[in-house]
């Protein structure tokens, strides 16, 4: 059928050793909150947006889903470096509307992101999904803010939205104090 896909969990070899050096492990897996994020946006993404960005987005299950549903539209899915070979091999060839990109959560690597996959253009629609918990990616959620900031402020008109599975000190109030 049309709207199926594989998502391959398993990396080359070439990218397991650096893999466990840090928490990039956490993207080699479909966490609860990205089903939940699918499910929301299947409900509410109407009408959908021209461009779409997706930080941290470990295997990509949300970009894989909508870019499916919404051919007209240029999604592109982002991760660390060290993920990104897991994210091309996933994205098939056939995909005119999704991408897979590294992104360090940086304003000139957005800009980048930006220039590469999307003609230049600032993105309609910016999304996480479970890219704040302290415990394990330290204060990189600083970043992260900065990163959303930057692409909301790039187009006033855009829309972000993140979806978090709360554990306890996860970071999410700072973050969210940052994003204020």
């Amino acid at each position: 059928p049309p709207n199926t896909f594989t998502l391959a969990t398993t990396l080359p070899e070439s990218s397991i050793s650096p893999l466990f050096s840090g928490s990039e492990w956490a993207g080699t897996r479909i966490w609860r909150a990205a089903e939940l994020s699918v499910h929301w946006f299947l409900a509410n993404l109407v009408p959908p947006p021209h461009s779409f960005l997706e930080l941290g987005a470990g295997l990509g299950l949300l970009g894989h889903c909508l870019s499916r549903l919404n051919p007209d539209s240029n999604y592109v899915i982002t991760d660390v470096e060290a993920l990104i070979e897991q994210l091309e091999y996933n994205v098939p060839s056939s995909s005119n509307n999704l991408k897979a990109a590294g992104l360090d959560w940086s304003e000139d690597g957005l800009r980048r992101v930006e220039l590469e996959c999307n003609n230049d253009r600032p993105f309609d629609l910016i999304v996480s999904t479970d890219c704040v918990y302290k415990p394990l990616y330290g204060d990189s959620y600083i970043k992260l803010a900065g990163c959303v900031v930057s692409g909301l402020k790039r187009n006033v008109n855009a829309v972000s939205v993140h979806f978090m599975e709360r554990r306890n000190g996860d970071g999410v109030e700072e973050w969210v104090e940052i994003l204020e």
